[in-house]
């Protein structure tokens, strides 16, 4: 099996194979993926005929999200620390970030510098859980597209959803100042025609955020077939930084920032994958591990994500005809 093309680079040798089983939903199902020796892309021989078999109605990006469009006092809240947090001071909202759990998308917001009037677009959304909890801190100006949907979502708070590939999108000539794809590029099956919509939808300026797991990580290396985040037949393509690089630059955009932000997942899902639990198991059958191990595999996540190993990270492109 020597002549299948890489979808990115476009090598046609000395790939590596893999037999990949379908865990998350506990299938089994077997998938072939090779490894492209030139530009380390790890991606799916054959995208399955059924592959929306794969994606359930109890998918976890299709939850019920009720309780992020009703909840006035979590807006005042989250208002008050996402105007701290962006060179807004105030006084409530120091004292709540204080006390506090993180607001996931202020790393974002921080190192792309849009304000909350800006223009964003989430692709592959799902319900738009993500795009729900910046409205409530205050950002005004949201669609989310994802083709999985069952219709289109209008919320009353003003965030949009529409169920559309990015290819159906880009008939829409509208310009974002901000593009997130949050572990959706790896589901794309043509990289190259995402990767060169995304250029056409940024605003002058504009920034993409695509967040995705790396196969030039220690994870893929240590587990292999039972990473966790290879996720078959789900993911078609899991990049390396440097294939990342080469389809981002082929398509008029270029790496400005890489952040890796792995977590305790690549070791706990791969180690239930190597003891066939499915990740849709009951909560008992997945507690298996002591509290020493997870704060053993939070110590090793900082240390790989130090040492740019780990096995997801946050790239930041720029259009690179601007």
């Amino acid at each position: 099996m020597t002549n299948d093309i890489c979808g990115i680079c476009g090598n046609d040798d000395h790939h590596n194979y893999y037999i990949v089983n379908e865990r998350m939903l506990g299938t089994l199902d077997e998938f072939t993926y090779f490894q492209c020796q030139q530009c380390d892309c790890l991606q799916i021989k054959k995208i399955p005929d059924n592959l929306a078999n794969y994606y359930p109605e109890n998918y976890y990006s299709y939850k019920k999200l009720d309780r992020l469009i009703k909840s006035r006092l979590r807006s005042w809240v989250d208002t008050h620390r996402v105007n701290h947090l962006t060179n807004k001071k105030n006084i409530a909202g120091f004292l709540l970030n204080k006390i506090s759990k993180p607001l996931e998308y202020i790393p974002w917001i921080q190192s792309t510098g849009v304000q909350s009037n800006a223009k964003i677009l989430d692709i592959g959304c799902g319900q738009g859980r993500l795009l729900l909890r910046m409205a409530l801190g205050g950002f005004t100006n949201l669609t989310g597209i994802d083709p999985f949907i069952k219709e289109n979502i209008s919320y009353h708070n003003g965030v949009k959803i529409i169920k559309a590939s990015l290819e159906e999108f880009t008939n829409d000539k509208r310009c974002f100042d901000l593009i997130m794809l949050h572990h959706s590029l790896e589901h794309m099956p043509d990289q190259h025609g995402s990767l060169k919509a995304i250029a056409k939808l940024l605003a002058p300026n504009g920034t993409a955020i695509i967040r995705i797991p790396l196969s030039d990580s220690f994870a893929w290396q240590h587990y292999k077939e039972y990473w966790v985040q290879l996720d078959a037949p789900r993911h078609l393509y899991l990049h390396s930084k440097k294939s990342l690089a080469l389809l981002a630059k082929e398509n008029g955009l270029g790496i400005d920032k890489t952040v890796y932000d792995s977590a305790k997942f690549q070791f706990t899902g791969s180690e239930l994958y190597l003891r066939d639990i499915p990740l849709n198991s009951d909560k008992k059958t997945r507690q298996i591990f002591s509290k020493e191990q997870l704060k053993e595999f939070d110590a090793r996540s900082v240390e790989l994500n130090n040492t740019e190993k780990g096995d997801q990270a946050v790239f930041y492109l720029k259009a690179t005809d601007t």
